[in-house]
């Protein structure tokens, strides 16, 4: 708005993007030290990014589960644990 305005730097190589918010007027002032080159820039839909990130979640997620399987495994020791201890209690 005209009451609440400040700078905004977006150091380089990091994905930005802007949307109005106000019902009259909104604004954003682009001020760079280069001319502005149309062939520089990368244009990408907001919901493909969207759709893209929740993808990257759920690989992460399944990596995460799959790596704290497998330590879990790693750090078994031959020791029995409470589990194997009441199952040889009941005959298993």
């Amino acid at each position: 708005s005209k009451q609440s305005y400040f700078r905004l730097t977006v150091p380089p190589r990091v994905w930005f993007g802007f949307k109005g918010i106000e019902d009259d007027l909104n604004m954003v002032c682009n001020i760079a030290d280069i001319i502005h080159d149309t062939h520089e820039v990368i244009r990408k839909d907001i919901s493909q990014e969207k759709e893209e990130e929740q993808l990257k979640v759920k690989e992460n997620d399944l990596k995460e589960q799959a790596e704290s399987k497998q330590d879990i495994i790693d750090n078994k020791s031959d020791e029995p644990d409470y589990f194997d201890l009441m199952l040889e209690k009941i005959g298993f």
